[in-house]
């Protein structure tokens, strides 16, 4: 019987030594998790942070290069449109000199 008795207790005994080590390896692991999970979240808005930094350097840059064109074609535009103003110009000036000439031509012959 105390034979029995002793071996209940020491089942009981390694029952609370097994639990409160349990106890104790669940609460290392859930410290650990939090631990990561923290570190996780911190890390992901991290990432965020530069994402938008790196996207907003990009947009910054397309700006400045659409800016950049923008001058460039309106340059280039006025250039033509001058061009093509001098022209216009040139053959309305000539039309008027011919007209001049042919009238004085005319009432020479007339």
């Amino acid at each position: 019987m105390r034979q029995t008795e002793y071996s209940n207790a020491l089942k009981k005994h390694f029952n609370a030594l097994s639990t409160k080590a349990r106890k104790e390896y669940e609460r290392i692991a859930s410290e650990i998790q939090e631990k990561y999970k923290m570190k996780s979240t911190r890390l992901r808005e991290d990432m965020e942070r530069r994402r938008k930094v790196e996207i907003a350097k990009i947009e910054a840059k397309k700006n400045r290069t659409i800016e950049e064109l923008k001058t460039k074609h309106e340059q280039k535009y006025q250039d033509i449109h001058d061009y093509y103003n001098d022209i216009t110009r040139l053959n309305m000036d000539m039309i008027s000199t011919l007209r001049t000439d042919f009238k004085t031509e005319k009432a020479r012959e007339g």
